[in-house]
């Protein structure tokens, strides 16, 4: 899966994350304020992807962990926080990140020996209000933690699209690829965008990376999602050896996108991939309404 699903580097990229533009500092979670003596995961929850329609509640499970070689013993909060991203006209890549609102806490209580963790639920019941929360642990002096991220969205309407009007980007790996596709299907996003590695099917793992392809993209289908393939290589050799970027006016190569289009004389194993995959995957036996060569 890893070689099957390998990155297209791409430098100009949308940041996720605490990467958002004041976000870390906004939450109080940033490498000078965020705990060193715990750490909290989310383990589970009853809302799908973290995303709730209108009038829906969810419960979250955590894993709180003692990092520390000293015993906690402390009182605590959960902090709820509504947020939005605003785009920056110098740097659109970077949104900035800001506070909308500060939901009521929710009181807690910590007792935690040194390396020991604690399974615990916490019930969410968020305003009707749609757009983004986040969930951060705040044990006071031993310091904050992000905790989760939820969406209160409009309910999604069911369906297949062929030619859907909006579109995301999804993962590159299968188990991420399973959330990201849950999610979209909870916000009601009906295509999607993936970028794969086309590979002889006559090599000896063919049959191997058909496999691993095909259930990734079994599970779009299953939530009603249409997907436009991108295909580079690193699997068919190309000219030069390597990616050949765009070029400046000057003739000089850029540090961003290029070309990763093979050798000629792999184009019969390129047209026997898109075979496969049109004939196997394509809409609307499968989730496939589009090809794009990078």
């Amino acid at each position: 899966m890893a070689v099957l699903f390998a990155t297209l580097p791409i430098r100009a990229q949308m940041v996720s994350g605490s990467k958002a533009v004041g976000e870390a500092r906004e939450l109080g979670v940033s490498r000078e304020e965020a705990a060193k003596g715990f750490s909290v995961t989310q383990v589970g929850g009853s809302a799908p992807a973290n995303i709730l329609w209108p009038r829906e509640t969810a419960q979250l499970d955590f894993r709180i962990k003692n990092t520390a070689t000293e015993e906690i013993r402390s009182q605590g909060v959960w902090r709820l926080y509504r947020y939005r991203t605003v785009g920056r006209p110098d740097d659109l890549w970077n949104p900035r990140f800001e506070i909308l609102e500060e939901l009521p806490p929710i009181d807690m209580s910590l007792e935690l020996a040194p390396g020991a963790s604690k399974d615990l639920q916490l019930p969410i019941s968020l305003p009707e209000t749609f757009g983004g929360y986040a969930i951060i642990l705040d044990m006071g002096k031993l310091g904050r933690r992000f905790a989760a991220g939820m969406v209160r969205a409009v309910a999604a309407t069911p369906g297949r699209t062929r030619l859907p009007a909006y579109a995301l980007d999804l993962p590159h790996s299968f188990e991420e690829l399973q959330g990201g596709a849950v999610a979209l299907q909870r916000l009601g996003v009906k295509g999607a965008r993936i970028e794969v590695n086309p590979f002889s099917v006559e090599e000896g793992k063919a049959g191997e990376k058909k496999q691993a392809f095909s259930q990734c993209l079994d599970t779009i289908q299953a939530h009603e999602i249409a997907v436009m393939v991108t295909s580079g290589t690193s699997s068919f050799p190309m000219p030069l050896g390597l990616v050949r970027k765009h070029l400046t006016a000057e003739g000089v190569m850029t540090g961003v996108k290029g070309d990763w289009a093979w050798l000629p004389e792999h184009d019969r194993a390129y047209q026997q991939w898109i075979f496969w995959l049109a004939s196997t995957h394509g809409w609307p036996k499968g989730p496939v309404n589009a090809l794009e060569l990078w």
